[in-house]
């Protein structure tokens, strides 16, 4: 009898504290960002209030449940913005499919900077070096020249073949660059 009671003073504790996350303000938000209950960050995910600011607050923590990341995937309202997207696609725990579709929705540069952020799976890593040498070709020189300097050595190999020497010397000064690619 007294388990009954405990069990009903629990479950109603729960159902207020879910209530008080979904009718969060903004300011309330950032404290709920900080919990440790999964579902309380799932509930606010659901609130209205929820912006930018508290996704990228949320995506800096480790130790996310999965169901985090498919609901701000399926949520068009919450991957409104590029950095919440980039932050999303970059969080070491992001499911893989998830990460993948994300990549060719990336600006170039973008795909570099994932490129050279640590932590980042290899899998990713070369999904996103595949879609920058296949914007290559139309890209202006100046992109091209950005490149040259960050790229990764795979990203840098693509851009020593194409022979234009204003190329070629920026990628010599690249601390990625292979020697492999230089002999080719």
């Amino acid at each position: 009898m007294e388990d009954a009671a405990k069990s009903a003073g629990i479950d109603q504790n729960m159902s207020q504290q879910l209530q008080r996350v979904l009718t969060a303000d903004k300011d309330e938000l950032f404290q709920v960002m900080q919990d440790q209950s999964d579902d309380l960050l799932i509930a606010a995910l659901r609130n209205p209030n929820m912006d930018e600011n508290h996704l990228l607050a949320l995506l800096k923590r480790r130790g996310l449940p999965d169901e985090v990341f498919s609901i701000i995937y399926a949520s068009k309202r919450l991957l409104e913005s590029n950095k919440v997207v980039f932050a999303l696609a970059c969080h070491q725990e992001t499911p893989v499919h998830i990460a993948q579709t994300l990549l060719p929705r990336f600006y170039i540069l973008d795909l570099a900077k994932v490129c050279a952020k640590p932590g980042i799976s290899a899998d990713l890593k070369l999904l996103a070096e595949r879609c920058i040498i296949q914007r290559l070709p139309p890209q202006p020189l100046g992109t091209k020249l950005t490149l040259a300097r960050m790229g990764s050595s795979a990203v840098v190999e693509a851009l020593l073949r194409e022979g234009v020497p204003q190329l070629v010397e920026v990628c010599l000064d690249n601390p990625y660059l292979k020697e492999g690619a230089v002999h080719q």
